[in-house]
């Protein structure tokens, strides 16, 4: 935001999402004292556009609805739950539709059967824990909540909204897993989750298939909770969805493998479903195609808002199979505007069939038009060796006209696509299309691709000449923390080439060296991973005195941070010292070097005072016997391990 201009002085400007902030820390304190004008506030924020958080907002609707705990009377009271609920049961059908994620968010805290609470002194805290009393009031506010929630379900037409309610219902079903409760609790427990099957007995043959697909997730859920007098209307749910058909083709292409059939393995599961898909394949033609067309819309009518895309994978391989066995079917789902989403597995199918000629025209054209380019990217994940001099031109293509637009997500997607590839007479085409799009991320400032391309690092990188390994180290050198998928990339530098390794690092110090103090941005690792350090600890001997000498060559510098880093870099190549650095730093204390004192002291208290350090700590106060000012610093190395006189 800009600043603010005042006769006294300028301040920081603050957006509209900081003033909410502090409008919600207000409503969290005056909660209780006008709890109908916060709620109120509170029911406005929730459907305002300009914020895009809502999880503050939903922070203070979970303090109102805490249970209040009293402990002179040894007592949980309600009173904020029903005020809330006598608010919303006075609300319109407009109302209720607009602010259904506030009405499930306030559900899941009512329903919730056990409780949190606190009792302040100006001498104590009393923190309460346990099941929900079972008592008239409870019983009545929670079917008032469940009829209210089910109302605000018929009244709402958006699948998350739908989703929101349905996860606040199911709250009604469980009891409470860290509190002792009775049978009344058992009871009661029962009774709601009997109210909430009517609910979904009713609307099951014809609301959204996803929302089906919710319902009977929870179905699975209840007959193992309930699996010993399992309540009748369950069995009841079950046969409602089996009985809506469209409902069976889409819980066979949606959904994980351990959904589908919960009381069947996951290898029978993917069996049973591959089979249905090979059928599908063999049964759609020009013929019956508007049938099935309109099937699969209806399995897609609300995607991509309605689970994670690893929910739609058999239905991703029913398109990409159609796609490959019936080309001219797949060229007509593809000009289906609502299934944009799935543009990349179909193309990439028909490129599998007789009219890749046709597939290569159409990738051309849309990397020509800008459109689809991830969905291009998307076809190298098919392309087999033998067809790599076909497809390689394409994708040069698109690696080019990707960094004109700055679409880093499509050159990331071709790095993931090449880090699977195993072509073993192609490694060197694969290697120059890699580089080719590493130096593009690496000018269009994006550092993702180490998480796409480190598993596959060592059959692509080991045969890279010293000009491809500087577009790599290059792009590295920007990461800002390098986990453990760079250090695998590294790992091979480490092995030829120990002097460009330690070379890398010192160049992250200088980074680090021009960056603001509160740049998160970090030279050198915190430590080695396990693998990583014991990669390092099985190279030669001559390879880390490569290591040291040119680590030391940083501490010829002013800057405090070569020193700082460059000793912190010692400690993570050598956890347990070294002979030869030892021996390198007992050489310079001897010395007549300027910087030897301050060398010394980095390099010994980026340890923790261990036992291998003593030789070069007595040198050192051999070299320095009258310092007061080292004798501090030695005292500080050494009572690290115990050892301060002597």
């Amino acid at each position: 935001m800009e600043p603010v201009k005042t006769l006294i002085g300028e301040f920081d400007g603050r957006s509209y999402d900081d003033v909410v902030a502090v409008v919600l820390d207000i409503l969290k304190q005056l909660r209780f004292v006008h709890l109908d004008k916060v709620f109120a506030v509170l029911a406005e924020l929730a459907i305002d556009k300009k914020i895009k958080d809502k999880k503050k907002i939903f922070e203070v609707v979970e303090k109102m609805t805490e249970p209040v705990y009293v402990k002179k009377d040894k007592k949980i009271y309600f009173h904020a739950q029903l005020a809330i609920l006598d608010i919303i049961e006075k609300w319109d059908n407009s109302k209720l539709m607009s602010n259904t994620a506030l009405i499930a968010e306030v559900g899941k805290h009512v329903l919730h059967s056990e409780f949190e609470a606190s009792t302040w002194t100006s001498s104590s805290v009393t923190i309460g824990h346990g099941a929900i009393p079972v008592t008239d009031t409870v019983k009545k506010l929670r079917k008032r909540m469940i009829a209210l929630l089910i109302k605000a379900y018929t009244k709402q037409e958006n699948i998350q909204n739908k989703f929101s309610i349905l996860e606040a219902v199911e709250t009604a079903t469980h009891t409470p897993i860290s509190a002792n409760y009775g049978e009344d609790m058992e009871a009661m427990v029962r009774d709601n989750l009997d109210e909430i099957v009517k609910f979904y007995i009713l609307i099951s043959p014809s609301t959204d298939l996803d929302v089906v697909y919710k319902i009977e997730k929870q179905l699975h859920w209840f007959k193992r909770r309930f699996e010993k007098n399992a309540p009748i209307n369950l069995s009841e749910l079950d046969a409602v969805i089996q009985n809506n058909e469209p409902y069976q083709l889409y819980r066979v292409l949606v959904g994980f493998d351990g959904d589908y059939l919960p009381d069947v393995g996951f290898k029978e599961s993917r069996k049973m479903r591959d089979k249905k898909i090979t059928e599908i394949v063999q049964d759609i033609s020009e013929t019956n195609y508007e049938e099935w067309l309109k099937k699969i819309l209806l399995i897609t009518k609300n995607y991509p808002y309605t689970g994670e895309r690893g929910e739609f994978n058999y239905f991703r391989k029913l398109l990409n199979e159609i796609s490959k066995a019936k080309p001219k079917i797949g060229l007509k789902l593809l000009e289906e505007r609502a299934l944009e989403s799935f543009t990349d597995i179909i193309i990439a199918g028909i490129w599998c069939s007789t009219e890749r000629k046709t597939a290569q025209n159409i990738l051309n054209d849309w990397i020509t038009q800008g459109k689809f380019l991830s969905a291009v990217a998307v076809v190298f994940e098919f392309v087999s060796e033998k067809d790599l001099p076909l497809a390689l031109p394409i994708i040069r293509k698109l690696v080019k006209r990707a960094k004109t637009d700055g679409d880093v997500n499509t050159l990331n997607h071709l790095v993931s696509a090449i880090g699977f590839k195993k072509f073993q007479n192609s490694t060197k085409n694969l290697q120059s299309l890699l580089i080719d799009i590493i130096q593009a991320l690496t000018d269009l400032k994006n550092t993702w691709l180490v998480q796409n391309i480190w598993y596959g690092s060592e059959s692509l990188f080991a045969s890279l000449s010293k000009e491809e390994w500087k577009v790599v180290l290059d792009s590295l050198v920007s990461v800002p923390n390098l986990s453990y998928e760079a250090e695998e990339i590294l790992s091979l530098v480490a092995k030829n080439d120990p002097k460009e390794f330690i070379q890398f690092f010192e160049r992250r110090v200088q980074v680090k060296n021009k960056t603001k103090r509160d740049n998160r941005y970090d030279a050198i690792p915190f430590n080695f991973t396990p693998r990583q350090a014991g990669e390092l600890s099985d190279l030669s001997e001559a390879t880390k005195k490569i290591f040291v000498d040119e680590i030391f060559k940083w501490f010829k510098g002013a800057h405090w941070l070569n020193y700082r880093e460059g000793a912190h870099l010692l400690k993570n190549l050598f956890p347990q010292f070294n002979p030869y650095l030892e021996s390198k730093l007992i050489t310079l204390l001897k010395s007549k070097a300027a910087n030897k004192a301050r060398t010394a002291i980095a390099v010994l208290r980026a340890y923790e005072g261990e036992a291998f350090l003593h030789n070069a700590c007595k040198e050192f106060i051999k070299q320095f016997p009258n310092n007061k000012k080292y004798h501090n610093e030695m005292f500080v190395i050494l009572s690290q391990s115990g050892v301060v006189s002597g």
